[in-house]
């Protein structure tokens, strides 16, 4: 009985744990950058908006949306508001996800926001190979948490059976 409640409790405490990268944080919250758009493609232009820098005339942006680097880009003035303002391309082979976009004013001040990346079926390259893809529709998130359910599950199972044995 022992062994089991080790079982069942190792078990749900790496479900546990195994969740907690997907749960919503204060980080997920834009932190003073409007980009437009705010979901992009591979190849497409995005502009990069703050009032976070006040007076100062100037800021650097930088993305890790990029399959080898960061992308850095520089923001200046708007010409129709207090803000400052810059553009950047999404680099080809950047894969889906979400990716950080931060600018550093002159001053100092930092502000970031979160641009989300979408790669559509007919961008993917995979092999031309017959039947079937290169690339599947889960992703690996979805893997983890299933690969969780299974592990919690299956100490839960181990802990049921051995109480029924008793």
């Amino acid at each position: 009985m022992r062994f089991a409640r080790i079982v069942a409790i190792a078990g749900l405490t790496v479900s546990a744990l195994s969740m907690a990268p997907f749960v919503a944080s204060a980080d997920d919250i834009d932190r003073g950058i409007e980009l437009t758009p705010s979901s992009a493609k591979p190849g497409d232009s995005v502009w990069a908006a703050t009032r976070a820098c006040g007076d100062d005339a100037s800021a650097e942006g930088a993305t890790n949306a990029s399959p080898r680097t960061s992308v850095s880009f520089k923001l200046g003035p708007a010409a129709d508001t207090a803000a400052l303002q810059g553009e950047f391309t999404v680099p080809s082979g950047t894969a889906s996800g979400v990716y950080d976009v931060d600018v550093v004013c002159a001053s100092g001040q930092k502000a970031n926001a979160k641009l989300t990346v979408t790669v559509s079926k007919s961008q993917m390259k995979g092999v031309d190979a017959g039947v079937g893809g290169a690339h599947g529709g889960q992703s690996e998130p979805a893997y983890i948490a299933a690969g969780a359910v299974l592990i919690g599950g299956s100490g839960f199972y181990a802990a049921m059976r051995m109480r029924r044995s008793r």
